[in-house]
């Protein structure tokens, strides 16, 4: 099961991925992606409703290693897994 606590925690060699505040209370989230040394913002995670998923949205001129775009695949991953467990939740409160 994924927690909110996973997703808070995510680690990442370079980059940093922080919950854009303002959107906490969302259904969907949107989550800012930051360079762990220089704090410049990279680009965002957040929902694509015509191919229900997320999506990344980089920022003009960024330049990224395979390594980095490992890592914002595998917090997308972790982002929809927690979307289809709540998915699953809501149907079977509804029940």
């Amino acid at each position: 099961m994924t927690t909110k606590e996973e997703i808070e925690t995510f680690d990442s060699k370079y980059l940093v991925f922080k919950l854009d505040e303002m959107t906490k209370d969302n259904l969907t989230q949107i989550y800012i992606i930051k360079n762990k040394t220089s704090s410049d913002i990279l680009g965002y995670i957040r929902w694509y409703g015509a191919w229900r998923q997320y999506t990344y949205y980089t920022s003009p001129q960024c330049y990224m290693a395979k390594s980095c775009l490992v890592d914002i695949n595998r917090f997308i991953d972790l982002l929809m897994k927690q979307r289809k467990e709540n998915e699953v939740k809501r149907i079977d409160s509804n029940r």
